[in-house]
């Protein structure tokens, strides 16, 4: 089979070429062309970005190798992360070797012009065993170079891909190491198996080996912890830390992605780019590594020989399917007319049960009793199960006792407790539970109950269902025949279950009902009590002689009383959101205003006494008071409120301070001429020139004037409220 050539469009090729590879003298040292790859390295990682950009795409390719070049820009050698690998394992010195002593030569390149066929550039890569295809121009200058990952990028062979499984193409013979093995010994592996990357594994524990999925032989099983790559090699010697001393533990990647055999390529794909790898590690069902899968593996489906195997492989895929789809059909119609035989026969029955399970279900929803329900129905099964007798039996208690109400149609209602019935607490809990009863064995349970004995002598085939009403055992549907054998089949099963179902429904229904009318009852009784309750409020709200109103949070007034009205001289239509503060006399209104914003930022009671100024002019005084009302979270619904005429009061106060301020005048007045008269008299007594002594009647001296001191030779001081017959 012929292949033709695979032409990439001009956008292809941009992302296959990398235009500006990295250069490099050859007389420049090792390490320098180490550093400017790793450095070139960590600009890759600052480009991160899904699915991968062209710059991200160029950014890794040129971090894995380095041109060397003459002084014509024409390349004279390559140095790759496989030669650095190689050279740590031979433990070459960096800090001393040329480039030119270490790199690979002769080189082999492509003119940039025959890029556009995709065959030719990697079927020279895989026949030359290399990763890097330098493209020269006419006069052998360097002009870019193509790798694995910028071809994979560029063919983008999802068609191929998807056709293809991992086990079909991964490396089942992986080269691993140990965490604790070190970087040179990493490196000696790498360059023996000329691998790009050691899986680092671990023994898995607590399982035994198995047969390897490919080959078929006995391997421990290990599992992958991480990955070690040419490219952390070289970023290792950048870093300028010794081979020797580091183990891989400390430089590996933690396997964050992998894959299992029969995953399709396009998995291994997405995972790659999205996590940035040039591997994956395969694993088993147990986490245990069985093959490795790289890029390489991928690029090698684009080759024609492949391409080739995989149209022969889809053409008997093609074959195989048309033969296994006759052979299907031939057996699907055979096994059809067999089952449309099988399906005539039952249809009947079912439909006679289909329909009187209908009509069950029109009954059970258009009734609101479920006595009158159960009464109706049961006579209704008992005649399409053709059995001795169906019972409704359920729970209920009386006078203290647990026992069992059986309804077995209009008029046939009895009682038995339910130790007589042979239902004990552990069959109950069984049933609680969903279990069924049939025959003498349960559905689902090791056990068999007892008889539950509700049909004569308890001998017989019986069928005993639960009847759970909101997840609670509410009663039991019991089916019996009292002498002989009933084989009960699928389909008479099926719509007792179906049955159980309706009537549970139906119970729901009517247990809602009832419930719905009583609190449709204690509402309407709540509702009365409630206009009751606001009529009384309002007729006493008119009667007194207090303005009343009630307010929104938002300000709108919800209720007003006439004499509300009447205090603010305003009618009703002529309220509106705070139109009542208008009417506040401006000495006063700044301050109500501020005790109104308190109130609605603190949720504090409001009590002031300020003047209401009417239109003509005059003013009167009130007193108001509001309460912020709450509902039983603490939200805040309304603000309640009464203004109260305090003008009498306030005048009388008034009046009041006249008078008191008129009296003070006239005993400050008053005082004064007292104290004049004092001043006078003390005058006359202290300027006579006869002695004064002043006594009271039991002879206490309580005055003495100057002369009296000088006659008697003693002072005022010493004196007074002394005896005089001491003197």
């Amino acid at each position: 089979m012929s292949i033709d050539p695979v032409t990439l469009s001009p956008s292809d090729v941009q992302i296959a070429i990398v235009s500006d590879p990295l250069t490099i003298s050859g007389e420049a040292r090792l390490i320098d062309a180490v550093a400017c790859m790793s450095e070139t390295r960590i600009t890759c990682l600052s480009i991160v970005s899904f699915p991968v950009i062209k710059e991200e795409l160029h950014a890794n390719a040129r971090s894995s190798c380095i041109f060397v070049v003459n002084d014509r820009n024409q390349p004279v050698g390559i140095l790759t992360d496989r030669d650095i690998v190689r050279l740590t394992s031979s433990t070459t010195n960096f800090q001393h070797c040329l480039v030119k002593e270490v790199m690979t030569a002769p080189l082999v390149t492509l003119p940039d012009s025959k890029l556009m066929d995709l065959f030719l550039a990697v079927t020279m890569m895989q026949s030359f065993r290399i990763r890097h295809l330098p493209l020269v121009n006419d006069q052998g200058a360097l002009t870019g170079v193509v790798t694995h990952e910028t071809l994979r990028h560029a063919s983008s062979p999802t068609d191929l891909l998807r056709f293809r499984r991992v086990h079909e193409v991964m490396t089942t013979q992986v080269i691993t190491a140990s965490p604790e093995d070190s970087i040179t010994h990493i490196s000696g592996l790498m360059a023996r198996a000329r691998v790009s990357c050691i899986v680092i594994v671990e023994a898995l524990a607590r399982v035994s080996p198995t047969i390897s999925l490919i080959s078929g032989e006995p391997r421990p099983l290990l599992k992958p912890i991480g990955l070690l790559t040419e490219q952390d090699i070289v970023q290792f010697h950048a870093l300028g830390l010794d081979p020797q001393t580091h183990s891989s533990r400390e430089l590996m990647r933690l396997t964050t992605a992998s894959v299992q055999p029969h995953d399709a390529l396009p998995i291994v794909r997405e995972r790659m780019e999205r996590h940035r790898l040039t591997s994956l590690t395969v694993v088993g069902n147990q986490g245990e590594l069985v093959g490795l899968i790289t890029q390489s593996d991928l690029l090698a489906l684009i080759n024609p020989a492949e391409i080739c195997r995989i149209n022969e492989l889809l053409e008997q895929r093609v074959y195989q399917l048309e033969a296994d789809k006759m052979s299907l059909l031939r057996v699907k119609a055979s096994q059809l007319e067999q089952q449309l035989q099988e399906r005539v026969a039952t249809l009947q029955a079912k439909a006679d049960r289909e329909a009187l399970l209908i009509d069950l279900s029109k009954q059970i929803r258009a009734s609101l009793s479920v006595r009158h329900v159960i009464e109706t129905v049961v006579q209704d099964v008992k005649a399409l199960l053709h059995c001795d007798r169906v019972t409704i039996c359920r729970l209920t208690t009386q006078n203290g006792v647990e026992s069992l109400e059986l309804i077995d149609g209009p008029a046939m209602t009895t009682h038995i407790s339910r130790a007589a019935a042979g239902l004990d607490q552990t069959w109950l809990q069984h049933y609680a539970a969903g279990e069924q009863y049939i025959g003498v064995s349960l559905v689902q349970g090791q056990d068999c109950p007892p008889n539950l004995e509700v049909s004569g002598d308890g001998r017989g085939a019986k069928v005993v269902m639960p009847i759970l009403v909101d997840e609670r055992l509410w009663g039991l549907l019991v089916a019996s025949e009292r002498s002989r054998s009933h084989p009960w089949d699928m389909g008479e099963l099926e719509f007792l279950d179906r049955f159980v179902v309706q009537l549970a429904i139906a119970i729901q229904q009517s247990t809602a009902y009832e419930r719905l009318q009583l609190e449709l009852s204690e509402r309407r009784q709540a509702e009365t009590w409630w206009h009751e309750s606001e009529r009384r409020y309002y007729s006493l709200a008119e009667s007194v002689p207090v303005g009343i109103f009630r307010v929104s949070v938002q300000g709108h007034i919800q209720y007003i009383n006439q004499r509300c009205l009447d205090l603010l001289q305003l009618e009703r239509n002529q309220i509106q959101h705070n139109t009542w503060l208008h009417r506040i006399h401006p000495g006063d209104r700044q301050r109500i205003e501020e005790a109104h914003s308190n109130m609605h930022l603190s949720g504090t009671p409001f009590q002031e006494e300020y003047r209401l100024l009417y239109d003509d002019g005059s003013i009167r005084w009130v007193a108001g008071q509001v309460m912020p009302s709450f509902d039983e979270t603490g939200l805040l619904q309304s603000y309640t409120g009464s203004i109260v005429d305090i003008h009498e009061r306030k005048q009388a106060e008034l009046s009041l301070q006249v008078v008191n301020q008129a009296l003070e005048d006239r005993v400050a007045e008053r005082t004064r001429e007292l104290s004049t008269l004092a001043t006078l008299q003390n005058a006359i007594f202290n300027g006579t020139n006869y002695a004064i002594v002043a006594t009271d009647p039991d002879g206490i001296i309580l005055q003495m004037n100057t002369a009296a001191e000088q006659l008697l030779g003693y002072s005022a001081a010493d004196v007074v409220n002394q005896q005089s017959l001491t003197l």
